[in-house]
């Protein structure tokens, strides 16, 4: 299994996985997954005949480190981390997927390192400050554990179950601690070059932000998927895989 020792924080190290084969995408999963995702929800099918597919597993996530430092989930890190991955694979410029935890990571690549990124599909999400006194409700179901998780979730699958048995709910409480202190401007994103798709389902809460950060950037297009919230604009992958490979593949 290959593991990468973080330049930034040499404590802490992040799992990856490289397949596939044609030009580099890099897989950003979100919160509460790991590089699997892709995988079980079908994406990998449609996109490793095209792309050699870089796959993570964030830092609190999967195999990787599970600091309960606020500080280890900064965007700058996980910029830092992701454009470490790709110097070590002698990889000079990807195209990035990813989707609400892996949204924010890709718009945090694009600003700190814009001469990496080639087209960028993000998703569910937006890197601007949270209203101020927003306190995610999910924080304090992370810190009550496990039984907290559960009777919130109520997997409805003995291997949504078993998954759920194996994480880190305090890396999870700590990550969303530090998204409260995310707060790139429109000015910020007008610099990002690079072509950027956003999408968003239609009753995700997040859309008029999504929106935002649409209009705040120099060279993008949008969709917003009709009907679905956060979590089914990501999980019903035939109601946006064409657009994306459309996007990529141009």
């Amino acid at each position: 299994m290959p593991f990468l020792t973080l330049r930034r924080l040499p404590a802490y190290h992040i799992h990856y996985q490289v397949e596939g084969r044609g030009k580099p995408l890099l897989l950003l999963h979100p919160l509460m997954g790991d590089m699997s995702v892709w995988k079980n929800l079908n994406y990998e099918h449609s996109l490793k005949d095209n792309f050699m597919l870089i796959k993570i597993d964030a830092l609190g996530h999967g195999l990787s480190s599970k600091p309960h430092d606020i500080d280890a989930y900064s965007l700058e890190v996980a910029a830092d981390y992701l454009a470490q991955l790709l110097d070590h694979l002698f990889v000079d410029k990807t195209h990035v997927l990813g989707y609400s935890m892996g949204a924010l990571f890709g718009f945090a690549l694009a600003i700190h390192y814009p001469n990496i990124v080639d087209r960028l599909v993000l998703g569910g999400n937006h890197p601007f400050k949270r209203p101020e006194g927003f306190v995610d409700p999910r924080i304090e179901i992370f810190e009550r554990g496990l039984d907290a998780v559960l009777d919130w979730e109520k997997p409805k699958t003995k291997h949504r179950r078993d998954f759920l048995e194996k994480q880190d709910y305090n890396a999870f409480a700590t990550f969303l601690k530090a998204v409260n202190q995310y707060d790139f401007t429109e000015d910020e994103l007008a610099r990002i070059n690079a072509p950027v798709f956003l999408f968003a389902g239609s009753e995700d809460p997040m859309l008029p932000d999504i929106e935002r950060a649409f209009h705040a950037l120099p060279n993008a297009r949008m969709k917003v998927v009709e009907g679905l919230d956060h979590d089914q604009a990501f999980i019903r992958r035939s109601k946006i895989i064409k657009d994306i490979l459309s996007f990529l593949q141009v």
